[in-house]
Order: C-alpha cells, then structure tokens, then sequence
C-alpha cells in the first residue's frame, strides 16, 4: 500500500511536470524560432507529452491513486522516447548555431569583401564575381543553418527592406554599385544625380526625394526594365508582414534587434527578393550582401539560439533521467507486487481443507 502510495505521488509529480514542459515546447514551435525550424517537430514532441502524461494524471485520478503499474510504466517509456528526440534536436541545434558563430566573421568579411569589389567592377556585376580576382565564395558544409538564414533573409526584408527605399534619398540609395545590373547603369545615375535639383525620367528630384516618391510621381512608360523592377520591388515591401501573411515575429524582432541604420547592400537584396524575378535572385544572391551574412544572422541571433538550445537539452536530459529513474523504480515496485500476490502452494501451505481431500 505504501510503495503504491509513493508510487502515485511520483508519477502525479513527473507527469505533471512533463505536461508542463509539454506546453512549453509547443509555444517555442510558435514563436519566432518554430519559423526559423530552430528544432523541427517541437510542437510534435510537445504534443505528445501533453498527452501522454495527461492520460498519466487522468488514470492516477480513475484509479484514486491506485494506478495498474502495468500501464504507468508504458507511458514512461514513451516519455523517454520522446524526451530523447527532443534532446537529440536540442544538441543538433546547438552544433548547428556554434558553427554558424564560428563562421559569421567569415561571411561578414566576405560580404565586405564583395561590397568593395564590385566598387572596381567593370562591366556586368554578376559576370564581375565570376572573374579570377574576385572575392572567393567562403566554404561551409551542411551542419551551417542554411534554412534559417533563408527564413532570416525573408524576415529581415520584410523588417527592414522598405527603409532603403523610403527612408534616404536617391543620391544615396540609386547609386550604390550592384544595384544596376552593370556598371555603367551605376555611372549614368551617379552622374544624372551628382548635382540637385535635377530632373530624372520626367521627375522632380531634390536632396529628399526617395525611392518611394520618385516611383510614385513617375510614369511607368518612362522608366526602364531596370528601374520598373525597382519600383516593383519596394512597392511589394511597403506592405506591412501581416498583409504578406509572413510571420511577424521574426520580422519585429530583426526591426527591434537589428534596424537598418543606413543604406545597405541587404536593401538591395531585398529589393530584387520582393520581385519574384528568378532570374534576377540568381544574380542578385550573389553580387549583394545576403541579410544573413551579417553579425546579426550569424552573432546575435545565433548566440540566442545556442542558449536557448542548451536550455532544452539540460531540461530534456533532466527530464529524460527522471522519467527513467521512476520506470525503473515503477518496474521494481510491480515486480515486487507480483512476488507479494503469489500464493505458495507447496502441500504445507494448502488450506486444511484441501489436505484432507488429498488423503
């Protein structure tokens, strides 16, 4: 009776606590990690410890805390299984964030790198970046969190990619180098806007004129292929995430974290992202700075990520421990119930009545 007692207290507390962390890997899959695929079937996971130790505490209520050890011990064999995949994640995730971390000075370097280059480029910039002399592509295997910087360099063109376009004036945005496909698209603008006011494409221009003002006060008919992409793409960014039905979180965060300070080659990128021009983005990947080439990517992001990895393995591995400590005991205590409830029946211990009918 005691051990069953203490059994059904044990159980109620650790299926109470797994039901508990259950929710909270549920609601880790719908924050802004579960969008970055941080660690991949968490709600899944999440789920299920809800439910099974939900059918745990369900039964020990049923049963008035007298619970068939048989079934408990079923159940916390599954806890373990799940825990295990949790943690199997937690630590994939983990060595997946350490090395994106390990390699973030490299990529930002490189997309300085770039940035220069294409400052001395000739010609096409994209067949520039394939010439010898051109920053090397650096190398990272597949443990880099490729998925993540993919959902990254949406969200953050979702946060951040409209400032280039409404925030400062053509004079600092339109003449950046690989914004034009060659370099001498680059050269006609810098010179057209080298003194203001002036006129382009029929437009009034003065040291305040945006991307956004000049494409709203310009005729369609009087821009070229190059400049309508322009305009096409920072019209799609002036749309707010929700009206994209992106997820915003990730977006708020990036805006709170990581803001667009000054004209970027990320504002390029994400001008040329939000055209849909496959293409274009095949071009364009490689020639502007990728948002997630950044230290906010590769650093900030990244550091968040490795500790909130490490917090669900401890908790996992805790957990996981725990859930088999009491299987164990769970099965000890059945063994022991069983051995208590066998009736001997050697001839000595037979009732009365039955060794008299044995003569």
């Amino acid at each position: 009776m005691l051990q069953r007692t203490k059994a059904a207290l044990a159980l109620a507390l650790i299926w109470l606590v797994l039901a508990v962390y259950g929710i909270g890997l549920y609601l880790f899959e719908d924050s802004m990690y579960g969008r970055l695929r941080v660690l991949l079937g968490t709600a899944t996971m999440g789920t299920l410890l809800l439910v099974v130790s939900g059918l745990g505490l369900l039964h020990l209520l049923w049963t008035r805390a007298k619970p068939s050890l048989a079934l408990c011990l079923m159940l916390l064999v599954a806890d373990v299984v799940f825990c295990s995949v949790v943690l199997g994640g937690a630590l994939t995730a983990r060595g997946s964030a350490m090395y994106a971390i390990e390699k973030a000075p490299t990529l930002t370097t490189y997309a300085h790198r770039v940035e220069a280059y294409l400052a001395t480029a000739q010609g096409s910039y994209a067949e520039s970046l394939s010439a010898p002399g051109a920053p090397p592509v650096p190398a990272y295997d597949e443990a880099y969190p490729n998925i993540a910087a993919y959902y990254f360099n949406t969200a953050y063109c979702d946060a951040e990619g409209n400032a280039y376009c409404r925030k400062w004036p053509l004079n600092q945005t339109l003449v950046r180098h690989g914004l034009w496909a060659n370099t001498s698209g680059t050269a006609a603008v810098t010179k057209a806007l080298a003194t203001l006011p002036t006129t382009l494409a029929n437009v009034a221009i003065n040291a305040t004129t945006t991307i956004d003002s000049f494409c709203a006060a310009a005729k369609t008919e009087a821009l070229d292929s190059e400049m309508k992409a322009i305009c096409q793409g920072c019209a799609k960014l002036r749309r707010s995430p929700r009206e994209r039905k992106e997820e915003p979180k990730l977006a708020t965060w990036v805006h709170t974290t990581c803001p667009m300070t000054a004209p970027s080659a990320a504002g390029i990128f994400c001008i040329y992202w939000a055209t849909s021009c496959s293409s274009c983005l095949s071009d364009w990947r490689r020639t502007t700075l990728e948002p997630s080439h950044d230290e906010c990517f590769g650093f900030t992001l990244q550091t968040t990520i490795r500790q909130w990895a490490d917090a669900i393995a401890i908790t996992s591995g805790l957990l996981l421990l725990s859930a088999l400590w009491l299987g164990v005991c769970v099965w000890r205590w059945r063994r022991a119930a069983q051995k208590s409830e066998t009736v001997d029946l050697t001839p000595d211990n037979w009732p009365s009545t039955a060794r008299s009918r044995s003569f």
